[in-house]
C-alpha cells in the first residue's frame, strides 16, 4: 500500500519530532560525566553547573541526576513541616583555598612491595592515641602473616604534641622521605593538614570528630575535593544523632560545641560547616574552643549544653578534672567519645567503644592498600555501638533528671538504688514457702485444730481438786437461835473422772479427723502457693521480654524516623512521611509506658508472693524451655499419637485423684463424719460412767462437840452409770442429722473429684495448643523479621511506600511478641498441669521423680478404662 506524498510528509515530519523530543530527554535525564570540561552533549561545563534543565552542580566530573517533576518541590509545602524536619542547607562558604581542578582519570594500579615502611603521624601522644595504635599494630601484623614486612615508624617528629603548625610540619616530613612508603594519620590535625594538599604516598586516618563532620556532609559541600591516596574512617551519621539526643535530653537548651583550639585554627572552615550541619537538625549551635570551657559562666548553665567534641590533647585526668569543674557550675556534658568520658564524669554520650573499631578499620584499609589496593577504594565508614550511657553521679551533681522515656532506653551508671539480687524459679519458690503469708496463716490453723484435738483428750483424763472452807457464826446471831458461837475451818480434796463416754470418744475422734484434714489443707495451701509463685515469676519475665522488645521495636521507629527525615530533605518524599513516623514514635512512648507499667505491676505481685518487701528489685534468671525438663522428652510424642494422648489423659487424672489434698481432706471429713454418727447411735444403749472421790478434813473447831469420839476426816467415794432414757425425740434426730450431713460430704467430694478431672482435661487440652505454638510462632517472627528488612532496604530505595513499612515492622512486631508470650504460656500451662494433678517436679526428691516417669512410661503402653463411673 502506497501513501499519499501528503500523508509521506506529515509521517515524516512527526518522527523527526518525536526523534528530538527523545533527544533530547535523553540530554536532561540522568547523570552526564564530564569529559574535557563539557557535558555528554558537547555543551560547555563549568565547576558550577551543566547546561541542562535543572542545572545541578558539577561534582566529582559528573552531573548528578536532575530532580523528577514528580518529586514534590512546592517550597510552602515544606515549611508546613514540623520544627523537626531538617530544612534545607544553605549555601557555604569557606576560608580555603579552592584546589585546582584536574582532569579525573581511574588509578593506575599500586605495586605490591616486599617491604614496607609506614610513618604514625600523630595528633598527640593520649591515652587514646596510644590505645588505638596498638589495638591497629596488632590487628595489621595479624592480618599481613609475613606476606609483607612491615617496619612501623613512631619518630618523635611524627608527633604534633597538640600544635597545629607541627602537625603540617610532621606530615610533610613523612610524605617528603623517600624511605616512608605510606602514613598512618590519627587526629583531626593531621587529617586537616592532608586535605589542604596533594598527597604522594597513602594515607589511612582514623576516625575523628573532623573526620565525622565530612561523613555527616559531602566534601564538596564542604568546600573540599575528594582527595587522592586518602582512606578514611568514619562514622556516619555519630553528630548528627548526637545533637538529636541532646535536644531529647535537653530540649530548647544551645549547644556549646567544644573544639581543639588546634583544630579550628588548622581548618577554620571547620566550625561554620559544624554549624550547618547543625541546622540540618534543628539544633541551636555555638562553636567554643575546648580551652575557654573553663570561663563559661555559672549563670547560663541553665540555658545550655556542653557538647565535647574534641579534646584529644588533654588526658584522662585531665577530663575528669574538666568534668568535675563544669558539674561544679551545674553545666551539664554531652560527650561524642561517649561511654569512656561519661566514666570519667561527663553525664551522658552514644558511643559504647571506639578504640577497636576505628582500629579494626584502620588495619583492615592499611593491608589492603599495602598489598596493592587504591586508597580511593577503601570502605571508610565504621560502625559502632551506639547505646546511650547516663552518670547518675553526674546528674545528681547538676541537679539533673532525664526524661523518663530516655530513661527507659538509657543504661545508667552511679544510681542510688539498691542493687537488683538474683532470683530464678526455684529461688523464688523457696523464698515464697518460707515467707508466703498464706502459708503461715495455714500452719496457724494446723495448730489451733492440734490443741482443739488434744482438748479431747483432757476429757478422758481425771480432774483433782483441793478444798479449803472456814465457817463461822458470832455470838450474837447464835444467841438468837438459842445458841452459841462457833468457828471451824476444813480442808480436802476431790478427784472424779470419766471411765466410759459415748459423746466424749466421738468427740476426739471427730477432733483427730479434723487435725488430719486441716493437714491435707495446709498442703494444698503450700501446692497454691507453689503455683501462684512460679506464675508470678513467669509472668515478670513475659513482661521484661515484652518491654525489651518494645524498646527495640521502638528504636526500629526512631531510626525509620530519620530514614524518613533524610528522604524528605533529598526530596524523596513528602512531609506525610514524616508527620507518620512522628505519630508512630509518640505512640511507641506510650506504649514503653504502658509495658514499664505492667512490669512493675508484675514485680510488686511477685514480691508480694515471696513474702519480700514490694519494692524489692530482682536480676531475674530467664527459665529456658531446654532447662524445663517436665516432660520434655515426652511430651511432643504424646501429642502427636491420639491414642498415647488419651492414656495421658487418663493417667493424669488418676494421678491427680492420689495426690490431691482436697480429696484427702475431705475423705477426713468423711471419716470425722462416720465417728459422730457411731456416737450417736451409741447413746441409745451405752450409759456415760463417771467415778469420784472426795475427802474433807477438819482442822479447826471452838465448839464442844457433841460426842467425845467425833472423827475428824470424812471421805466419799462413787461410781455414777447415766443413760438417757427419753430426751424428746432429740437422740433421733441428731443421728438422722448426722446421716444427712454424710450424704452431703459424700456428693461434694464426688463433684471434687470432677472438678479435678475437668480442670486436668482442660489444662492438657491447652497444652495441646500452646507447646506446638512455640514452634510456629518462632517461625512466623524469624520470617517476618527478615520480610522487614528486605521492605526496609527497599524502602531506603524508594521502590516501596511508607505503609509497606508500617506494615512490615507491625508485623514484625507482633509476631515477636507472640514468640516470647508462647513459651512463658507454655510453661504457665505446665505449672498448672503439675498443680493439678498435685505433683511438682521441682518439689520432689530423684527418686519419686524417677518413679512418676516410670509410672507415665507404663501407663502410655497399657489400656486404660475411664476414671469416674
Amino acid at each position: 500500500m502506497t501513501l499519499p506524498y501528503r500523508n509521506r510528509i506529515f509521517l515524516a515530519l512527526g518522527f523527526f519530532f518525536v526523534t528530538a523530543v527523545a533527544g533530547l530527554g535523553l540530554q536532561t535525564a540522568g547523570a552526564q560525566e564530564c569529559r574535557g570540561g563539557s557535558c555528554g552533549n558537547n555543551t560547555e561545563c563549568t565547576t558550577t553547573e551543566c547546561p541542562s534543565v535543572d542545572a545541578p552542580s558539577c561534582q566529582g566530573g559528573v552531573c548528578p541526576l536532575p530532580k523528577p517533576a514528580s518529586v514534590p518541590a512546592d517550597e510552602a509545602a515544606k515549611t508546613e513541616a514540623s520544627e523537626d524536619v531538617p530544612a534545607a542547607a544553605p549555601a557555604l562558604t569557606f576560608d580555603k583555598e579552592e584546589p585546582a581542578e584536574k582532569e579525573q582519570t581511574a588509578p593506575a594500579p599500586r605495586e605490591v612491595k616486599k617491604d614496607f615502611t609506614l610513618a604514625v603521624v600523630r595528633d598527640n601522644d593520649s591515652a587514646q592515641t596510644k590505645a588505638i595504635l596498638l589495638e591497629c599494630k596488632k590487628k595489621l601484623f595479624a592480618l599481613l602473616a609475613g606476606k609483607v614486612a612491615l617496619t612501623l615508624r613512631e619518630d618523635s617528629s611524627y608527633c604534633a604534641n597538640g600544635k597545629a603548625a607541627a602537625a603540617t610540619s610532621a606530615l610533610d616530613e613523612a610524605l617528603n622521605d623517600p624511605k616512608i612508603d605510606g602514613v598512618l594519620a590519627m587526629g583531626d590535625m593531621v587529617l586537616a593538614s592532608a586535605l589542604k594538599r596533594p598527597l604522594t604516598k597513602p594515607v589511612v586516618s582514623t576516625a575523628a570528630p573532623l573526620t565525622c563532620v565530612i561523613s555527616s556532609m559531602s566534601e564538596t559541600s564542604l568546600g573540599l575535593t575528594p582527595v587522592d591516596n586518602l582512606a578514611r574512617a568514619t562514622v556516619p551519621d555519630l553528630i548528627p544523632q548526637d545533637l538529636k539526643m541532646i535536644e531529647r535530653l535537653f530540649p530548647g537548651r544551645e549547644v556549646i560545641t567544644a573544639i581543639d583550639d588546634s583544630v579550628l585554627s588548622l581548618a577554620p572552615y571547620f566550625a561554620e560547616n559544624f554549624k550547618q550541619l547543625a541546622m540540618q537538625t534543628g539544633a541551636k549551635v555555638t562553636i567554643q574552643p575546648s580551652s575557654k570551657l573553663s570561663s563559661l559562666p555559672a549563670s547560663s548553665a541553665g540555658n545550655t549544653v556542653v557538647y565535647l567534641a574534641g579534646a584529644e590533647g588533654i588526658s584522662k585526668k585531665q577530663k575528669t578534672e574538666l568534668f568535675n569543674a563544669l558539674a561544679s557550675r551545674k553545666f551539664p556534658v554531652y560527650s561524642m567519645f561517649g561511654h569512656d568520658d561519661v566514666r570519667d564524669g561527663a553525664l551522658a554520650g552514644l558511643a559504647v567503644q571506639t578504640s577497636s573499631v576505628f582500629a579494626g578499620r584502620a588495619a583492615a584499609n592499611l593491608q589492603q592498600i599495602i598489598l596493592g589496593a587504591n586508597p580511593s577504594e577503601m570502605d571508610g565508614d565504621v560502625e559502632i555501638d551506639k547505646r546511650l550511657l547516663l552518670n547518675a553521679t553526674t546528674g545528681r551533681a547538676i541537679g539533673y533528671n532525664a526524661p523518663f522515656t530516655v530513661m527507659l532506653l538509657a543504661e545508667v551508671i552511679g544510681a542510688e538504688e539498691t542493687k537488683a539480687a538474683t532470683l530464678n524459679l526455684s529461688s523464688a519458690i523457696d523464698l515464697a514457702l518460707r515467707q508466703n503469708i498464706d502459708i503461715d496463716i495455714a500452719k496457724q490453723t494446723t495448730d489451733v485444730t492440734r490443741l482443739q484435738r488434744n482438748s479431747t483428750i483432757a476429757a478422758f483424763l481425771p480432774t483433782a481438786n483441793v478444798t479449803y472452807g472456814m465457817q463461822q457464826i458470832d455470838a450474837d446471831t447464835a444467841n438468837l437461835s438459842g445458841g452459841t458461837g462457833w468457828r471451824e475451818s476444813t480442808d480436802g480434796f476431790n478427784i472424779s473422772q470419766t471411765l466410759f463416754s459415748p459423746t466424749l470418744i466421738s468427740n476426739f475422734r471427730v477432733a483427730q479427723r479434723s487435725y488430719l484434714s486441716q493437714q491435707h489443707q495446709q498442703e494444698a495451701t503450700r501446692l497454691d502457693v507453689i503455683q501462684t509463685a512460679a506464675k508470678n515469676y513467669i509472668a515478670f519475665l513475659q513482661a521484661q521480654a515484652l518491654f525489651r522488645i518494645e524498646i527495640d521495636n521502638f528504636k526500629v521507629t526512631q531510626d525509620n524516623l530519620e530514614l524518613a527525615r533524610v528522604r524528605y530533605k533529598v526530596g524523596r518524599s513528602g512531609p506525610e512521611e514524616v508527620y507518620r513516623w512522628e505519630t508512630q514514635e509518640a505512640e511507641g512512648n506510650a506504649e514503653l509506658l504502658s509495658k514499664k507499667t505492667s512490669l512493675e505491676q508484675m514485680r510488686i505481685a511477685l514480691n508480694q508472693t515471696l513474702g519480700m518487701d514490694q519494692d524489692a528489685r530482682w536480676d531475674a534468671e530467664d527459665v529456658k524451655l531446654e532447662s524445663y525438663r517436665f516432660l520434655q522428652d515426652n511430651f511432643g510424642e504424646i501429642l502427636s499419637d491420639p491414642e498415647k494422648l488419651k492414656r495421658f489423659i487418663i493417667f493424669s487424672v488418676r494421678q491427680g485423684f492420689k495426690f490431691s489434698p482436697a480429696l484427702k481432706a475431705h475423705d477426713m471429713g468423711l471419716s470425722s463424719k462416720r465417728c459422730e454418727m457411731q456416737a450417736k447411735g451409741w447413746r441409745f444403749f451405752l450409759p456415760t460412767v463417771t467415778a469420784s472421790l472426795d475427802f474433807d478434813h477438819q482442822l479447826t473447831q471452838n465448839r464442844e462437840a457433841e460426842y467425845e469420839e467425833f472423827d475428824d476426816d470424812q471421805w466419799v467415794a462413787r461410781m455414777d452409770f447415766t443413760l438417757p432414757v427419753f430426751e424428746g425425740g432429740n437422740r433421733v434426730i441428731e443421728l438422722r442429722q448426722a446421716k444427712a450431713e454424710y450424704r452431703q460430704l459424700e456428693r461434694e467430694r464426688r463433684k471434687t473429684m470432677q472438678a479435678t478431672e475437668l480442670n486436668i482435661r482442660t489444662i492438657i487440652r491447652s497444652l495441646e495448643s500452646t507447646y506446638p505454638k512455640i514452634q510456629y510462632y518462632a517461625t512466623a517472627s524469624d520470617r517476618s523479621d527478615k520480610n522487614l528488612k528486605v521492605v526496609l532496604d527497599k524502602y531506603r530505595q524508594g521502590t516501596v511506600t511508607i505503609l509497606d513499612l508500617l506494615d512490615a515492622q507491625n508485623e514484625s512486631f507482633q509476631w515477636e511478641q507472640q514468640a516470647a508470650i508462647s513459651i512463658y504460656d507454655f510453661i504457665a500451662d505446665m505449672i498448672d498441669y503439675q498443680r493439678a494433678i498435685s505433683w511438682f517436679e521441682m518439689d520432689k526428691t530423684e527418686t519419686e521423680q524417677k518413679n512418676w516417669m516410670h509410672g507415665l512410661k507404663t501407663s502410655l503402653q497399657t489400656e486404660q478404662s475411664t476414671v469416674i463411673k
